[in-house]
């Protein structure tokens, strides 16, 4: 009888082994800290007042983002508008700091022209980096809407 336990034993070692490295290798979601949920609060709040401030809200074809950025201890907002001038449209992203108003990035295009194409992100060194396209914008400001 001791020898069935045995492996008894050994099958329910190895089945809470592989649970415990299935466990391991899974992302668990960690719920936000209430002090986070309290900073991205307010920094939304600041956010739509910044917006009405830069008088942003009275275009339609502007809307924003924002997002505290823990990490850095910075509240950023993403604008992004499109305008229409004549038949051409034009598209613009901006990057802001909201507490300074400081532009931290931004990408532009002026009507189908890739060459009208202006982007630069500011990176927290201080270092503006230019870049080539919208795809790498958007990647070079993730960090800061993380």
């Amino acid at each position: 009888m001791i020898p069935a336990t045995a492996a008894r034993y050994s099958v329910l070692t190895a089945a809470l082994v592989l649970c415990a490295t299935f466990a391991a290798d899974a992302q668990i979601a960690v719920p936000p800290s209430a002090t986070n949920v309290a900073l991205q609060e307010k920094c939304a709040a600041q956010s739509r007042q910044k917006y009405a401030a830069l008088g942003w809200s009275n275009n339609p074809e502007t809307h924003f983002t924002s997002h505290y950025n823990a990490a850095l201890g910075k509240c950023f907002m993403l604008i992004e508008s499109v305008a229409a001038l004549g038949d051409e449209v034009s598209i613009f992203k901006t990057l802001v700091n909201v507490t300074d108003a400081k532009q931290f990035g931004l990408w532009t295009k002026l009507g189908d022209d890739d060459a009208s194409t202006r982007c630069t992100v500011t990176m927290t060194s201080g270092e503006e980096q230019p870049c080539q396209s919208e795809e790498e914008f958007k990647r070079l400001v993730k960090f800061y809407m993380q």
